[in-house]
């Protein structure tokens, strides 16, 4: 497994470790990519589309032993070329403050 984690979702996040401690990480960049709407029919005249995923923008080329969070868009639109992509998944909310239990990795 990873060595390094960067976080590219321009802000910072909080996880709670198995330990029940709270890790915060700093934001390292941010990473964008354009979304446009692909529509493919209707279902009972709801329309349905499908997401056209443009060039992600500011997220470093791989490195080695070196995990990236990133959002779930920036996974979707990278699906298949990058297997260093994480998300973090599994919400908490307490008191006014939420984080995340994991990071997802990207399906193989």
């Amino acid at each position: 497994m990873a060595t390094t984690i960067k976080n590219y979702t321009g802000r910072e996040i909080t996880f709670i470790t198995k330990g029940r401690q709270l890790v915060v990480l700093p934001v390292d960049g941010r990473a964008y990519v354009g979304i446009a709407d692909e529509a493919v029919g209707d279902y009972r005249e709801i329309p349905m589309y499908r997401p056209v995923y443009g060039e992600v923008v500011g997220l470093p080329d791989p490195e080695q032993d070196t995990l990236y969070v990133v959002t779930t868009p920036i996974r979707n639109a990278l699906r298949g070329r990058r297997t260093d992509l994480v998300i973090p998944v599994k919400t908490w909310r307490h008191d006014g403050k939420h984080g995340y239990y994991a990071l997802e990795v990207s399906p193989t």
